[in-house]
């Protein structure tokens, strides 16, 4: 262990020792990844511990309608209920990040298009007046170019799980070794 991160955890643990014998309240939270590798007099004062599971499938879908009902899209309760199937092992960081991609989809087609309407005008060196309105008139294009159900698919073919089953598996180990609820 290097000297300058152990004087770290000294003085993190002195100080937290002081936390309680003022007449204030102080309420301390805290969050790790790789909670087997905290300190064990830290975890000592730290006197309750939370273990917040991987979300469920009715979890992953009801993050999926949130997520995806801020964007316009033509999907379906069947599409929600097949990608909250299609995505076991996900995180809610991972569901929100494959909404992500989903809906970037329909931008980029149209950023595709008007990058042709971009060049077609730069060849012809004035732009129509039909070049004109389709830039003018974005906000239209993205609610006539909706999220489909095969952009959710080929988004949940490229986004893939931050975390796999071991590591679930050691999570849900560490919990049931050290109490938490």
């Amino acid at each position: 262990e290097h000297e300058g991160s152990r004087r770290m955890k000294t003085e993190l643990l002195i100080e937290m020792d002081g936390l309680g014998k003022g007449s204030q309240h102080v309420f301390v939270l805290a969050a790790s990844n790789m909670p087997w590798d905290l300190h064990p007099a830290l975890l000592r004062r730290l006197e309750k511990r939370v273990f917040v599971p991987m979300p469920d499938r009715e979890t992953r879908k009801r993050l999926l309608t949130t997520y995806l009902s801020l964007h316009a899209h033509q999907l379906e309760e069947k599409d929600f209920d097949h990608c909250a199937l299609k995505t076991e092992g996900f995180s809610c960081a991972d569901i929100k990040l494959l909404c992500k991609e989903a809906a970037m989809r329909p931008i980029r087609s149209i950023f595709k298009m008007l990058e042709s309407i971009r060049e077609e005008s730069l060849s012809s060196r004035s732009m129509s007046n039909k070049s004109e309105k389709t830039i003018l008139d974005v906000d239209r294009l993205m609610k006539k170019n909706p999220i489909t159900t095969m952009d959710l698919m080929e988004s949940l073919e490229c986004t893939k799980p931050s975390t796999d089953t071991n590591l679930s598996t050691r999570y849900e180990e560490w919990s049931d070794s050290h109490g938490a609820m």
